[in-house]
């Protein structure tokens, strides 16, 4: 594989490390996370659900998030519970618990994660409607590098670099995307 995406194939095909199952549960994460760098990088947790039903709307904050452990694009925010439609919410929410993301991309450490709901901090950042969403993808290049890939443009991207021999060291460079690179490969 050249490319960043014939990349992403070919680790969908060979690359069955168990511990990505764990990496991509939101829930299970949060021990890896807390293992390695510390609790202080963790969103706060209200809670984790096997079902909608278990979740009770008057024990959460004003602001809030709900989301699936197993999936993408089941993320709920409440920035007012005054005029959040619960009921919507636990619809949808009932629905992305019966969806195995495994089936729709193939991609096997989404098989068997357990569907559960968890509820979190909303995540406020000022002038923003939603926080800053950082993405990175990376690489096995010389050093040992996590380069930064410009997907959802435009918006603020990140470096990281990873030396053989240690822990991880968080040395996080903030990059504005000028003149974003005209194809993924000359970014890797």
């Amino acid at each position: 594989p050249r490319t960043f995406n014939e990349k992403l194939q070919w680790c969908k095909l060979h690359y069955h490390n168990p511990v990505l199952t764990t990496l991509v549960d939101k829930f299970e994460v949060r021990s890896f996370v807390r293992e390695r760098i510390g609790d202080e990088y963790l969103v706060p947790l209200y809670g984790v659900y096997d079902s909608v039903e278990e979740i009770d709307i008057d024990e959460l904050p004003e602001k809030f998030v709900l989301k699936c452990t197993h999936d993408s694009q089941s993320t709920i925010v409440c920035t007012d519970k005054s005029i959040f439609d619960f009921e919507v919410a636990k619809k949808r929410l009932r629905t992305a618990l019966q969806r195995n993301w495994y089936w729709q991309g193939r991609e096997w450490a989404y098989k068997d994660i357990a569907p559960r709901v968890v509820a979190e901090a909303y995540l406020d950042e000022p002038g923003r409607q939603t926080p800053t969403d950082y993405k990175f993808y990376c690489s096995m290049v010389r050093r040992r590098s996590c380069r930064p890939m410009p997907i959802d443009l435009p918006r603020t991207i990140c470096s990281i670099s990873l030396h053989a021999g240690s822990n991880v060291e968080t040395s996080i460079t903030k990059y504005p995307i000028v003149n974003p690179p005209k194809s993924p490969r000359t970014t890797i």
